[in-house]
């Protein structure tokens, strides 16, 4: 995802973690250590987060960028469903879709 991310410079983001199940206390230190501070250099505007319903996972994402709001250059949001989070990262902007392409748990949407 990052790799893609990078390749094709994608601005927007839709991340559907609904089907990630539980998150362990592993892989919060994974995504925090590993994972985040990749994603903070790809030149992301807008992230949104389709919640899952492991409410542990959420406080980890919450907290992630929370923690970071002073470096962090995009805006982000949760919602609980796809439509929203489509509809509000798409708002704005005048978009050319590049890319959706669903993963098992990712929807990534590329601008420009």
């Amino acid at each position: 995802m990052l790799q893609l991310g990078r390749e094709k410079e994608v601005k927007n983001w839709v991340i559907n973690s609904q089907n990630l199940g539980k998150l362990s206390g592993d892989n919060a230190n994974w995504m925090y250590e590993n994972w985040y501070p990749h994603f903070l250099q790809l030149p992301t505007e807008k992230y949104a987060c389709i919640a899952a319903d492991d409410v542990y996972y959420l406080l980890v994402m919450e907290d992630m960028f929370n923690y970071q709001k002073k470096i962090i250059r995009f805006d982000f949001q949760f919602f609980s469903e796809m439509d929203s989070a489509l509809e509000w990262v798409l708002e704005e902007i005048p978009i050319k879709i590049d890319l959706v392409m669903p993963l098992r748990a990712f929807a990534l949407v590329g601008t420009r």
